[in-house]
């Protein structure tokens, strides 16, 4: 899937804890145009959890559809109604866009 000339740039670990604060609306990168002009995932993330995602422990949120394409300015407690909860067991495996906006529910 990734090819022979993938790099693997960082490996990070994170585990949600009970009572874990709330994580702000952010994406790990930006893209590379000002203008808004889109190419196509040049930077992945593979989330594996260790424990389980549960609303009890600070599960990731996320926006279905392509944060990335979303303009400036975006109406921030409009779209925090519209999120989706990523609830996955321990040992799952998650594929995002590094541009996907998310969040930690806290």
């Amino acid at each position: 899937m990734l090819g022979s000339d993938c790099i693997c740039h960082y490996l990070v670990s994170r585990t949600p804890l009970p009572k874990s604060e709330y994580q702000h609306v952010h994406s790990d990168i930006h893209g590379f145009f000002s203008n808004g002009e889109t190419i196509p995932p040049y930077s992945i993330s593979m989330n594996i959890p260790l424990v389980d995602f549960t609303q009890e422990n600070g599960v990731m949120g996320i926006w279905s559809g392509g944060t990335h394409l979303m303009p400036n300015g975006i109406n921030l407690s409009q779209l925090l109604k519209k999120t989706e909860l990523v609830l996955m067991p321990a040992g799952s495996l998650l594929i995002r866009d590094m541009r996907m906006w998310r969040f930690r529910n806290a």
